[in-house]
């Protein structure tokens, strides 16, 4: 009897594919990420209903409806105007996925942009509040 040999279900370089498809996908929800992060941030509404803030009669103002209000509420409490700064940079490392440059050092870099966004916020609380006047309630 003739041995055979053994063929793989799949055609050769399938794990490739899907693996540039991955990396495509990741990419893809990366801009989608920072897309999203600039809109809860732009439409951000202080009345609009949050983990510290009871669900009132009015509306949502938030493009994003709850979890977007949610999401501008923890930013900005959390990290202040530096939460903008996540923006440009996850929007930057989707493009380089889908332009397939990659991210080098994924990790480093997202160690970088927490110890970035930290810093941001220190510096923006040492600086002085503006003069603008608020909005009457």
């Amino acid at each position: 009897m003739a041995s055979r040999r053994q063929t793989a279900v799949m055609p050769s370089g399938f794990g490739d594919f899907v693996r540039r498809r991955l990396v495509d996908l990741i990419g893809l929800a990366l801009i989608a990420a920072a897309a999203a992060l600039a809109l809860t941030l732009l439409t951000y509404d202080p009345s609009d209903p949050s983990l510290n803030t009871a669900r009132g009669g009015g509306g949502i103002n938030n493009l994003l409806d709850y979890p977007g209000a949610v999401a501008a509420d923890l930013a900005l409490q959390t990290l202040g105007l530096a939460a903008a700064l996540a923006v440009p940079v996850l929007g930057a490392w989707g493009v380089r996925l889908l332009r397939k440059q990659g991210v080098p050092r994924p990790w480093t870099r997202i160690a970088g942009l927490v110890g970035t966004l930290l810093a941001g916020a220190l510096a923006l609380a040492a600086a002085p509040a503006s003069s603008v006047p608020t909005r009457p309630a």
